[in-house]
């Protein structure tokens, strides 16, 4: 029974959740709670941990009403490649700059897919870099370099 449940997609989605959730509840518990008119640091992480947590709940109680019984199967492409262009963004940012990093990124996610569409990548690049460039270094105003040095 316990085998045939966590072999379901929902089942492990709803546990996974749910243990982040409450890890994060737990976490967030030193954190001042306040009140309703004056609200502490804890108050908005605590709040969306258990809303996770819940979320987790109701998706495991979920997976008891379905009768399929699908096997899980992960694709490990889209797993490596998403997380690689995040590391490749990561290395470029400080030294080459937002519009170098984004390529970077944007180029190694797109062998996430097998097969990517290069001119909607193209316009998600252009649009990215500007949204991100316009709202980190001249909206915050924050030392975000656009450029290689």
């Amino acid at each position: 029974m316990i085998a045939s449940l966590l072999r379901r997609k929902d089942a492990l989605a709803g546990l996974f959740f749910a243990g982040v959730g409450l890890a994060f509840a737990m976490l967030s518990r030193d954190y001042a709670f306040g009140t309703s008119l004056d609200l502490g640091h804890g108050f908005f992480p605590r709040i969306l941990a258990m809303l996770l947590a819940g979320l987790g709940l109701l998706l495991f109680l979920k997976s008891f009403a379905s009768v399929s019984d699908e096997a899980i199967h992960i694709e490990w492409r889209p797993i490596f490649f998403v997380l690689a262009s995040l590391v490749v963004f990561s290395l470029l940012l400080d030294d080459y700059g937002l519009v170098a990093a984004m390529a970077g990124l944007m180029l190694c996610s797109a062998f996430a897919s097998p097969d990517p569409r290069v001119i909607e990548l193209a316009l998600l690049y252009v649009f990215l870099t500007a949204l991100i460039g316009l709202t980190f270094a001249v909206g915050l105003d924050l030392p975000l370099p656009i450029w290689p040095r």
